[in-house]
């Protein structure tokens, strides 16, 4: 076994070079793992080389140093009291993602996908509430998703905020206070001021980029738009393909509705986020229409049926096909669609990522599961788990460089 891990850790280490390509600058990394030649955006070999490496989880926990005056002044006052709201507004600006542990747990609309704010909603209120894979967790990666929470809820973390210092006045006025609530109300006085300081600073930092002027959320820099687009997509795909949420077998047209909510809607607003609105209705159409039309050959790698060159060459003809109407739409356009392209034949590469890396073999033949991520949401309905195999590790692979396309061809960047 443990031969075997050094073996894998060689194969996706030894990665010969970087390779430069023109017009919107991109990094391609190429790997071999065992028969198959692969390319992966620089980005994606990036998360891919730590999963296989690192499969340690680790709880979700939101910091509350930050805010302990206001928090333990909230819960010295009941839900009715006028103090009680204000350590959760603080804690939401210093742990922006823990708003979503108050997102109710409920079968998203098929209309949910349809605005940045729905589909973050919709991905984040699971991954709060299970364990999360250390691989995932930089100081870079969680720094960036904490600026970019908080630039999408600016207004309504900044009312809260306001809101909670002018409950501290008013509540001043009764005059029924004991020396420690004043001690917790000058505290929390200063906490609030501190957060509202540190969240005016964030939203400011990007207001004189001419380049995000004219896009959705302008607060958002090149870098925290890519990140995101990455992210949203790497989760719609994957609920597409039965993640985050139970899906109800019984209902009439599942898989088509699953399709609709997590490729038609939510593909318009991914390339919406990244400037390209005018034409989000073709887009949705072109990755609708390609999905329906044989989705589903090759995704077991010779596991269980055909063979694995076989099935490999169906994934590395079946990637391009799905991107390449949007493609043509890009060139149509004169915007270079080489980084589109490029995320098209990422889903053989992921495919062999999640089959023959987060797969380990033993002796006797027998596959065991490298890193299972949420099984504990499917006790808590209407969740579902994130990963449980190869396939659904592959399905965020491809998400994710589809993502990254998206935006580092629209972008430019």
């Amino acid at each position: 076994m443990k031969k075997q891990l050094i073996y894998l850790v060689l194969v996706v280490l030894s990665f010969a070079s970087t390779t430069k390509i023109h017009a919107a600058s991109f990094e391609k990394v190429p790997v071999q793992v065992n028969e198959f030649k692969l390319e992966f955006f620089k980005e994606i070999y990036f998360w891919i080389s730590r999963l296989v490496t690192d499969t340690s989880l680790t709880q979700v926990r939101f910091p509350k140093d930050e805010c302990s005056a206001s928090l333990e002044l909230s819960q010295l006052h009941g839900p009715q009291h006028e103090l009680h709201p204000i350590g959760q507004s603080c804690l939401d600006a210093s742990a922006p993602a823990s708003r979503f542990l108050r997102v109710k747990a409920e079968v998203p609309d098929i209309n949910s996908t349809l605005s940045v704010k729905g589909q973050l909603e919709l991905i984040a209120s699971p991954l709060v509430r299970t364990d999360f894979p250390n691989a995932l967790l930089t100081t870079e990666t969680k720094s960036l998703a904490q600026t970019i929470i908080s630039k999408i809820y600016y207004k309504e973390i900044s009312t809260g905020l306001k809101d909670s210092l002018k409950r501290l006045k008013t509540d001043r006025l009764n005059g029924s206070d004991t020396e420690k609530v004043e001690k917790l109300r000058n505290q929390a006085e200063l906490e609030l001021n501190e957060q509202l300081t540190n969240l005016k600073k964030i939203f400011a930092v990007n207001k004189k980029d001419k380049s995000t002027l004219n896009l959705p959320i302008p607060e958002l820099n090149l870098k925290e738009r890519e990140f995101l687009t990455m992210f949203l997509s790497a989760f719609m795909w994957r609920a597409r393909g039965g993640g985050l949420y139970l899906k109800d077998k019984s209902a009439m047209f599942a898989t088509q509705k699953l399709r609709v909510r997590y490729v038609y809607n939510a593909y318009q607003t991914l390339v919406e986020l990244n400037g390209w609105g005018q034409q989000k209705t073709e887009v949705g159409l072109s990755m609708m229409r390609r999905i329906i039309s044989g989705w589903g050959n090759g995704h077991d790698l010779g596991t269980h049926d055909g063979d694995r060159a076989g099935d490999f060459k169906a994934l590395a003809e079946r990637g391009p096909y799905q991107t390449a109407g949007i493609s043509e739409l890009m060139k149509s356009h004169k915007i270079d669609s080489g980084p589109w392209d490029f995320s098209g034949t990422h889903l053989a590469s992921c495919y062999v990522f999640g089959w023959d890396l987060m797969n380990i073999k033993n002796a006797q033949g027998k596959f065991r599961k490298r890193l299972i991520w949420g099984n504990d949401l499917f006790s808590r309905k209407p969740f579902a788990g994130i990963t449980s195999g190869p396939a659904t590790w592959a399905e965020l692979c491809w998400g994710a460089a589809m993502g990254l396309g998206i935006s580092k061809s629209l972008l430019d960047l």
